[in-house]
């Protein structure tokens, strides 16, 4: 009697632990199944319904690797050991309805505790085919933005280089019209002086004489504008030949001084000569060195009202470039003016001065354009309503020593 009731109590314990599983089985999300040593499937759970479509007992006496395929990785297939516990080894298999469904296999091995012979494996499976979807759209459209980033890209470089082209086109017509363009303003300017000299007798009519006075300066600023355009064309080009010689800085700020004096006196602007016979001789092209002077001035000058002034020195920088500066006390410019100011053909908005329309916006990217040719830079510091200076730097290979001049 006792050893029957031994008996019903351990089944009735058997019971009670499988009731307990199968209800655990319900609660959770993934699939739990178990196999025998020879990994035929001896359980199922309830869970399989949900996940495949299929009822338990369809796949119980199947082994799990003829349901699907193991995916190919290090421990997939035939690969796996089955006797060492194993995690997330990705599986496929198909739905009872046919879509293909994405699984990650884990499980324990069980063996006999008292022989220890293997007999079988408990485990579980996760469905994750949505997680896996998602990885591949979100794996697409990353794809798509690179195509579309990429076929972007591609427009903008040929863009940019149908660009570049068109204005290295543009900047070779130019640099090639250079005689073209000056040869008959020379020539009718030249006329006008001759006429307005009355070379030829006199002027019956007064008239003429402001016609010709009118003709003799338009030409005079025409011929200004075009040989601005056209250094600046000549320089994009790469055709810009320097004509190299001593140039003694101070005989150039002379020059130039000279050449602005009547606009500045016009103007009511004091122009300030501060350099000296010590200043720095260089090797460069003296024409060229003129231009940039002559037209940082001729900006300084312009862009100051009655009473600033306009001032030049030249030294030496701490890495024996030599340095010229030229700065006023005008109107000065804010960052967008001085941006705008350095663009070709671009002119700040810098109060009423700046609305006369005088010059092609070529001053500063010119004298720009013509000190870098020479090897220097060209840096401008301004302040609004406070004034503005403009230094430009020849590196010091070029500057000639005078010591040695001298000596």
């Amino acid at each position: 009697m006792h050893g029957a009731s031994s008996g019903a109590g351990a089944s009735t314990e058997l019971a009670s632990l499988r009731r307990q599983l199968e209800d655990v089985s319900r609660l959770v999300t993934d699939l739990i199944w178990e196999s025998n040593g020879d990994l035929t499937l001896l359980y199922m759970s309830d869970r399989v319904l949900d996940l495949l479509g299929y009822l338990p007992h369809e796949f119980l006496g199947r082994k799990l690797e003829d349901l699907g395929a193991f995916e190919a990785t290090a421990n997939a297939g035939g690969d796996i050991n089955w006797r060492s516990p194993f995690r997330d080894i990705a599986f496929t298999i198909r739905h009872k309805n046919g879509d293909q469904r994405h699984l990650l296999i884990s499980g324990l091995p069980k063996f006999d505790p008292e022989t220890g012979k293997f007999t079988g494996v408990r485990g579980t499976a996760k469905d994750i085919t949505d997680q896996r979807q998602a990885e591949l759209d979100l794996r697409q459209h990353r794809d798509h933005l690179q195509d579309l980033v990429a076929e972007r890209t591609r427009e903008l470089h040929e863009a940019k280089e149908a660009a570049e082209t068109a204005n290295h086109t543009k900047s070779e017509f130019l640099a090639n019209m250079s005689h073209e363009l000056r040869t008959p303003l020379n020539a009718i300017i030249g006329f006008s002086d001759a006429i307005k000299a009355e070379t030829f007798g006199p002027l019956q009519n007064e008239k003429y004489k402001d016609y010709v006075n009118a003709i003799q300066q338009s030409g005079r600023l025409l011929l200004e504008l075009i040989s601005d355009l056209l250094d600046v064309s000549v320089i994009e080009a790469g055709k810009l030949e320097l004509n190299i010689s001593e140039v003694r800085l101070n005989d150039m700020v002379d020059a130039s001084l000279q050449l602005v004096h009547s606009r500045a006196e016009i103007d009511g602007v004091k122009l300030i000569n501060s350099v000296g016979e010590d200043a720095p001789v260089i090797l460069a092209d003296a024409l060229r060195i003129k231009q940039i002077i002559v037209n940082l001035l001729s900006n300084a000058v312009k862009f100051s009202e009655a009473g600033a002034s306009v001032s030049v020195r030249c030294g030496y920088g701490d890495d024996g470039a030599a340095l010229l500066r030229v700065a006023d006390t005008g109107i000065g410019m804010d960052a967008a003016d001085l941006a705008k100011a350095l663009e070709k053909f671009g002119q700040a908005e810098r109060g009423d001065l700046a609305q006369s329309g005088e010059g092609t916006g070529l001053g500063l990217p010119l004298a720009k354009g013509l000190v870098e040719a020479h090897g220097g830079s060209l840096t401008i510091d301004s302040q609004a309503d406070v004034g503005t200076t403009v230094t430009i730097s020849i590196p010091k290979e070029q500057v000639v020593d005078l010591s040695l001049a001298r000596s």
